[in-house]
């Protein structure tokens, strides 16, 4: 009896769909190779034209906006014409020109509407917030809008204004969780956890939830931590510890509430779910692959609230910290860390000209006790974040040989330096609901943390502008 093939199911398109993909290829890339610059080529056009056609019909009209002179994105130029998308030619005029990608493909995507009326769905690749005005017009077209970015770096605001949003990474496309997802499971698996054990610490509960719902964050539901969203559970309660620690409590009957301090229960001692990390070993940032790895399943004591120890008590949350080693290549030592930009931003602020990053490196004496990763790591995201304009001239030569020049606009030393720790924690904030200024400096300064969180404060205020 021959065997049958059962082929995977996936959700029919409308017969009539059709759909136009523009993609703003600058911003696509730099993403994804910020997330993990290790792959040559991060990106396969061939599963995601696949990918939305299951989805949403024919894409008919397809069209990458980049700097196609650049080698970091004319290597996929084939690729891309291979299955039909037309590359168009972004040319930059200055330093400081990075939104010409950005105006062509608003005036494309206007131009697309006028003369093609059969289009009904538009898939925007690119995570940045400038489109949220074209996506509004596309809306009121009564076209369906569909975001495309990579995955880390996609303002909260474009994808909840998008009538879907996909998210490309490692696995391929993956549609991103609404934020108004629904709190049942949540809910039942509250109740399970709490029947069986009577009460949980919050870094229990918040583990328990990562291990049961694939990538768990408060953000996915609508809420900016775990104690928002516990709040609006009506199934269960927080208590507040004599040490300031919080326990959720099962509430019989329904009904919300906070209930006062227990003087016996403060010495129920936390319990991290397993999975738990015991933080690096060492310093070196050696083990850095350069990708986003598995979050923690636990949740670190600070969670974007007063913490009960005083600012000096406060030490890196290790799991923080082996997640930052995880996704990003930076100067451990604070010392080091601060000579180097301080260097860097000295040098540069006195040329007229791109300089290569060897002859960079041997300008600057403390460049010379770092390894070629925290190097190398610091500079990417000096490039990412605005602080450097690397020469595209030079794009195709080693690494070393590449040229840089400080970027337009940048005229002190603090400015530079809060570029570059926006670059450096931009991704932890888009994925974690924990990240705060305190956890922030206490990773980067240690025991002169307190000394910095004034810094933190404007690096995380200007990253929840962006979202």
């Amino acid at each position: 009896m021959p065997m049958s093939y059962h082929a995977p199911v996936y959700r029919q398109a409308p017969p009539q769909s059709k759909t136009a993909l523009l993609m703003d290829f600058e911003n696509l890339i730099i993403g994804l190779e910020n997330n993990d610059p290790t792959p040559e080529k991060p990106f396969s056009i061939a599963g995601v034209i696949q990918y939305l056609e299951r989805q949403f019909g024919p894409v008919i009209y397809r069209k990458a906006f980049a700097d196609w002179s650049n080698s970091r994105f004319r290597k996929y130029a084939v690729d891309l014409s291979r299955v039909g998308v037309e590359l168009q030619h972004v040319v930059r005029t200055g330093f400081n020109n990075k939104n010409a990608a950005d105006t062509h493909l608003v005036i494309e995507a206007m131009d697309c509407m006028l003369h093609y009326p059969n289009i009904d769905t538009y898939v925007i690749a690119s995570g940045d917030l400038d489109f949220l005005p074209l996506i509004s017009k596309i809306k009121a077209s009564g076209r369906k809008i569909v975001g495309l970015g990579s995955q880390g770096t996609v303002a909260n605001v474009l994808a909840e204004n998008c009538d879907e949003y996909l998210t490309y990474g490692p696995k391929g496309v993956q549609p991103r969780p609404r934020a108004a997802a629904d709190l049942n499971q949540v809910r039942q698996i509250l109740r399970t956890l709490l029947t069986a054990e009577r009460q949980g610490t919050i870094r229990r509960v918040y583990g328990v939830l990562k291990e049961q719902i694939p990538g768990f964050m408060p953000r996915n539901y609508g809420f900016h931590n775990i104690f928002d969203l516990l709040r609006q559970i009506t199934d269960v309660t927080l208590t507040t510890l004599d040490d300031g620690d919080e326990i959720v409590r099962l509430v019989e009957g329904g009904g919300a509430g906070t209930a006062a301090p227990i003087a016996g229960d403060a010495a129920l001692a936390p319990v991290t779910a397993g999975g738990d990390s015991d933080g690096p070993e060492d310093g070196t940032g050696e083990n850095c692959a350069g990708g986003a790895g598995d979050e923690e399943s636990a949740i670190p004591n600070d969670l974007l609230r007063e913490p009960v120890v005083p600012p000096e008590s406060v030490s890196p949350d290790p799991g923080f910290a082996d997640y930052m080693i995880q996704t990003r290549w930076f100067i451990h030592d604070p010392r080091a860390r601060l000579a180097i930009l301080t260097g860097l931003y000295r040098q540069l602020s006195h040329l007229t000209s791109s300089i290569s990053l060897e002859s960079l490196r041997q300008q600057i004496p403390e460049a010379a006790a770092v390894t070629e990763k925290e190097w190398f790591g610091t500079l990417f995201s000096l490039i990412h974040g605005g602080c450097l304009w690397e020469d595209p001239s030079t794009s195709e030569k080693p690494l070393a040989q590449r040229a840089v020049s400080l970027f337009r606009g940048i005229g002190e030393l603090e400015e530079f330096v809060v570029r570059y720790y926006c670059s450096l924690f931009h991704k932890a904030f888009a994925d974690r609901a924990d990240v705060n200024s305190r956890l922030c400096s206490a990773l980067m300064y240690g025991d002169h943390a307190p000394e910095h969180l004034a810094l933190f404060d404007l690096v995380l205020r200007r990253l929840s502008d962006r979202s």
